[in-house]
């Protein structure tokens, strides 16, 4: 090739992407099954190889974008941005010191089987550039999105979108490896983009450290190269139930009729509850009808057929109640 030719044509990459093998994860990748439990994607690490370029640092910053059946038909959608654009405000010239680990991305928020869709960018940003406030305000935008409420995220998807678009038109900001791929069965795991040709790369030769970062076989570091790390879980439980807005806020209602001793009142507001809750996105079904159950058991104590003197007149606080493990009412 001319270097003519060099400088008008590049050859296209293929890039390293798979799954890391670990003592904490099965040689066999085990398949996530449709309603077994609460789906989680985690940001394990990053690493951009220049943290300097003549006189101008860089940091690392990381979009992600999620999306999974609801279970009604529609599409959750979750968007993250992680940067250190906080400190920044504080110190952008030291912000390669800054270390970004363990970023949750997704979750926890029910797998009802079908695709899962992840793109995952790793970008390199100027420490001091016109970029760094635009950041700071997609950051906070997506942290009032959320990433485990469906209800809450929904109305962020578009405005967030619309600035990720606009920012990715930033000249200093640039891609150093990024991920857009549709998983049609995930599996549980730990897995890595890393910026340098698949024959240079073995995969059955990584590892991911318990610093998260990534290291070969010998506990060596790979530092040559740009890559992120994320893992995908899965729990039987949802510590965070008792937050899901929409259930919350009915069973507020629920409880403050209870006390008032309005007893059509609750009754009403009890068949609202069991609809919320039963047609909640952000519940399995079979945790929804328990949670049902549960909340009923609690008003017939609360409000029986004769209330006497010493009826008390109100149910515990939708924080108390032990929808899962062995106590669960």
């Amino acid at each position: 090739m001319s270097r003519l030719e060099e400088l008008l044509y590049t050859k296209a990459t293929d890039y390293t992407f798979g799954r890391l093998s670990s003592n904490a994860t099965a040689a066999v990748p085990t398949a996530i099954e449709k309603d077994s439990g609460y789906i989680s994607v985690f940001l394990r690490s990053t690493r951009i190889v220049n943290v300097r370029k003549g006189w101008t640092k860089f940091y690392p910053v990381v979009h992600s974008y999620t999306a999974l059946p609801r279970g009604d038909g529609g599409k959750a959608e979750f968007q993250v941005v992680t940067s250190p654009s906080r400190l920044a405000e504080l110190d952008a010239d030291h912000l390669d010191n800054v270390i970004i680990v363990n970023q949750r991305l997704l979750g926890p928020t029910p797998f009802r089987g079908g695709d899962l869709s992840i793109e995952l960018g790793l970008f390199s940003v100027k420490s001091s550039d016109m970029a760094k406030p635009f950041l700071g305000v997609l950051e906070e935008m997506a942290t009032a999105a959320g990433v485990a409420f469906v209800s809450v995220a929904k109305p962020f998807t578009a405005p967030l979108k619309k600035g990720l678009d606009l920012l990715m038109g930033c000249s200093d900001l640039h891609l150093e490896v990024g991920l857009k791929t549709t998983l049609d069965k995930p599996s549980l795991g730990d897995f890595v983009v890393i910026g340098a040709k698949r024959d240079d790369m073995k995969l059955d030769q990584l590892t991911v450290a318990p610093d998260f970062k990534l290291v070969d076989v010998g506990g060596k570091a790979i530092q040559d190269h740009p890559y992120f790390i994320f893992s995908i879980e899965v729990s039987e439980i949802r510590p965070d139930w008792f937050s899901i807005p929409e259930i919350a806020v009915v069973h507020n209602e629920l409880h403050n009729a209870v006390r008032k001793g309005k007893r059509t009142d609750a009754e009403e507001l009890f068949n609202v509850f069991k609809r919320t809750a039963l047609t909640c996105p952000d519940l399995l079904p079979k945790d929804a009808e328990r949670l049902v159950r549960t909340v009923h058991e609690h008003l017939a104590t609360a409000l029986p057929a004769e209330l006497t003197s010493a009826t008390r007149a109100e149910i515990p606080a939708l924080s108390t109640i032990k929808l899962f493990g062995t106590d669960s009412k």
